[in-house]
């Protein structure tokens, strides 16, 4: 296998050059390149500063350059609401079908006791292809983790090309 040096200076296999590195064509240099939000900090448990809050504007804002499709954003967000804010006293356990169900599930458990329903809140899994790791959504994911706005996080391995482009150059916006 014969090597091609790249722009960086390091050598890549003839094949993966041709494979992944093909030709371009030139990007006008007012292109934005893909790239997420910058989230703040979190704020130390010693204090709470301001600056480590997130700005909503700019982050909206960074949507443009995320590589993120959100066709139904708002049906999204409102999901997103429901899940953070939803607890097991909100269900009704005697009057409907689920409900019943639910409460015989629950007997024989720490939650069988009323008294614990306000502490049994969703568990949140987000699912993601490995793209969205090398997009500009990476940031946005971190942010959900470190903040622990979901419980599991569960992507797929991807492929090489992925992590080879994001090191190797930007990506930009397209069509």
């Amino acid at each position: 296998m014969s090597t091609v040096p790249s722009s960086s200076n390091s050598f890549l296999p003839t094949e993966l050059q041709t494979a992944v590195l093909g030709g371009s064509e030139s990007i006008p240099e007012s292109t934005p390149i893909i790239k997420g939000y910058a989230f703040p900090p979190p704020p130390s448990s010693a204090s709470s500063s301001s600056s480590s809050s997130v700005d909503y504007e700019s982050l909206l804002d960074a949507m443009l350059t995320t590589g993120f499709q959100a066709t139904h954003f708002a049906m999204a967000c409102d999901e997103v609401t429901r899940m953070l804010t939803w607890r097991l006293s909100q269900e009704d356990l005697e009057n409907t079908q689920e409900g019943l169900e639910m409460k015989e599930a629950l007997r024989d458990t720490e939650f069988e006791d009323p008294a614990t329903h306000n502490d049994v809140r969703t568990k949140i899994f987000l699912g993601c292809t490995s793209n969205l790791i090398s997009s500009g959504v990476r940031e946005s994911i971190r942010y959900l983790c470190q903040h622990k706005l979901i419980d599991v996080l569960v992507t797929t391995a991807g492929g090489i090309e992925e992590d080879l482009i994001k090191c190797l150059a930007p990506t930009y916006v397209g069509d």
